[in-house]
Parts: structure tokens; C-alpha cells; sequence
């Protein structure tokens, strides 16, 4: 770290409880949608809870130029980012594919075709005729996104020795296309949209974060008031504003760079926090079978409503604390440590 720059472990707390926050916003957001549409409650109660994934994409820009400062490996740097996203990611996806071939009026929209699976496997998203393009499993078109981001940073990491510089061009160049001249195919529609902004604003905080940190503390109390003025309109017009990467992907930024000038010391709740926030992409990606089980199925065989159904939305959302810890233990952690020392030159 140069001089002024928060330690590593001090970084490593604030980025590890900020991602539990982006996960559990996530959580919080498909529990009032469920609901909302199963239990008719007449709106969703945690309607920024969206952002969580914004909140994630600008996590994952600061990450990764983090890690790779200084380093042109690309071999390595992909190898790492497979191993890290990969194997949960196949295991979900296997079983979401088994559940759809074998009980697919569980998951009524969910066809369990080869080609879907192989799409999937692959981070190809594609249309399900219902929402955005996205892979069999629920959230898997974020994962998409990032693979594309590795792709992209890996390629610019090999053209130059400053990557960050060719990558804030090819992405803000996507995304001109994409506004310009409108996409109708799925993929060159998904890989031109605006959202990719998000992994740059991660980026280009990094920079400031590394270079200018004393700006941060310096405009700290002001970028908080930045982001309640970005915000707070779209309480009043929740779906007047866009693009969405303004109104949800500068804030998530803007809160990055709120957070990151602070010190937590990896003691107490903050310790907690950040032990949840080494489980968040089990919880990001574990949560939606979890809801689907306790708030579907269960509460609709018991018939929960009122106090009854109060206190299933609490065990569901412990359940899935529980349940993201537990795979990040025998299924995440355990991956990524063997397949690091199968496959990575040490």
C-alpha cells in the first residue's frame, strides 16, 4: 500500500462486510418479491434491495484492480477467477437442471434442455421469454457479466501495461454502441448495456483508492449526501429515472467510496460481518432455492399468513445464513483451495 492508504486487513474487513451487505440486499429484495406475488402483499418491502447486484458489480471493478495491480499474468489471473466462481456455480446449476427435469412443475418457467444446460455452463446467457436473458440458474446473468468483465481485463491485460485505461475505452465503447445503435439481438443487447459501467466506477475507484486516498476522507460526509440526493427521488418516482446504472450504479459507488476510508477492526459484529460477507457468493446464489422451499412450498401447505408467515420469512432468512455458511465450507472454500494448488504455479 503507498502512504495514506488504509492497512490490507483494515481493507480486507470494510470490502468483506460490504459484500455481505450487497449479498443480503439481494436476499431481502427477493423475500419482499415473494411476497408480494405468493402472499399478496400489495408492494415489494425492500425495493432497493436491487441494488445489492450494482452494489456487487462495483465490488468486483475495485477487486480486481486490486489484485492484478502491477501483474500482466493472465493465465493466472483467469485461472483464479475460475476457480473462485466456477465450481459452486456448476453445482447449482446441475441441480436446478435435475429439479426442472424431474419436478418441473416446481420450476414451471425453467426448461431443462441440453442447450440450455450447455449455455449455462458456458456463461452464455439466453432468453426464457420472461425477464432479462439469464442461464438456468435464477441469477446466473450476473455471472455473466462477470465473466465478461474477467475476459475483458484479461484481454486488456494483455495489450498493455495499463490495462485499466484500455478497459475504461473497450467497456464505455460498448455501452456508446449500445445507446446509439440499439441492439435487438439477446447477446450483442446484453453485452451493450449500460450495467457494464459499474465494474468501471469499481475501477476507477480503485485508482483514486490507491493514488488520492486522502480525497476520500477529505469527501466522505459529502459523498453520503450525494448518494441520498441520487436516491431519495426514487422514492417518489421509482420508475421514472434511468438509466438504472445512474440511479442505482453511481450511489453503489459513491457508497464504495463513503466506506472504504474506514478503519474496522476484524473484532465483534464487524468480525461477523465479514465472516458473512466470506460466505456472500453462497448466500447470493443459494438463497433463491431457500426461499423458494420455505416461502413457496411450505408456506403455502401450512397456509402461513400473519404472525405465522412473519416468523417463516425470519427462519428463512437464518436459514439461509446457515445454509451459505455451510456451503462455503465443504463446497466454495475447498474448491478453491485445491483447484489453486492443482492448477497455479507456487
Amino acid at each position: 500500500m503507498e502512504h495514506g492508504t488504509a492497512t490490507t486487513k483494515d481493507h480486507l474487513v470494510i470490502i468483506q462486510v460490504m459484500r455481505f451487505v450487497a449479498a443480503f440486499s439481494v436476499v431481502l429484495f427477493h423475500l419482499g418479491g415473494n411476497l408480494q406475488s405468493r402472499h399478496g402483499f400489495s408492494q415489494n418491502l425492500f425495493p432497493f434491495g436491487t441494488a445489492g447486484v450494482d452494489l456487487f458489480f462495483v465490488i468486483s471493478g475495485f477487486v480486481i484492480a486490486h489484485t492484478t495491480e502491477g501483474s500482466r499474468d493472465l493465465v493466472s489471473f483467469l485461472k483464479k477467477r475460475v476457480f473462485r466462481v466456477v465450481p459452486l456455480y456448476y453445482v447449482l446449476t446441475f441441480a436446478v437442471f435435475l429439479i426442472a427435469l424431474l419436478f418441473p412443475q416446481l420450476l414451471k418457467q425453467t426448461v431443462a434442455s441440453g442447450q440450455n444446460l450447455l449455455r449455462s455452463l458456458l456463461f452464455i446467457p439466453y432468453d426464457r421469454g420472461h425477464g432479462p436473458p439469464t442461464t438456468l440458474l435464477f441469477l446466473g446473468w450476473t455471472l455473466c457479466y462477470e465473466m465478461f468483465f474477467y475476459l475483458c481485463f484479461a484481454l486488456c491485460m494483455a495489450l498493455t501495461r495499463r490495462p485499466v485505461l484500455l478497459l475504461s475505452l473497450l467497456l464505455s465503447s460498448l455501452v456508446a454502441i449500445g445507446l446509439i445503435i440499439p441492439a435487438q439481438e439477446t447477446l450483442a443487447k446484453f453485452y451493450t448495456n449500460h450495467i457494464l459501467l459499474e465494474f468501471l466506477f469499481g475501477v476507477w475507484l480503485h485508482y483514486i483508492y490507491r493514488h488520492h486516498f486522502h480525497l476520500l476522507e477529505r469527501l466522505r460526509p459529502w459523498l453520503v449526501l450525494f448518494v441520498l440526493a441520487l436516491t431519495l427521488p426514487l422514492l417518489f418516482y421509482p420508475k421514472g429515472i434511468q438509466p438504472l446504472t445512474l440511479t442505482l450504479g453511481l450511489p453503489a459507488a459513491l457508497i464504495m467510496a463513503s466506506v472504504l476510508p474506514l478503519r474496522l477492526p476484524e473484532r465483534g459484529i464487524y468480525k461477523a460481518m465479514a465472516r458473512l460477507g466470506d460466505a456472500s457468493y453462497s448466500l447470493y446464489l443459494v438463497h433463491p432455492f431457500i426461499l423458494t422451499l420455505l416461502m413457496g412450498v411450505i408456506a403455502g401447505k401450512l397456509g402461513a399468513s400473519g404472525s405465522g408467515l412473519a416468523v417463516l420469512a425470519a427462519l428463512t432468512l437464518a436459514a439461509a445464513l446457515v445454509i451459505s455458511q455451510i456451503l462455503f465450507r465443504l463446497i466454495e472454500a475447498p474448491s478453491n483451495k485445491w483447484l489453486r494448488a492443482k492448477f497455479l504455479a507456487q
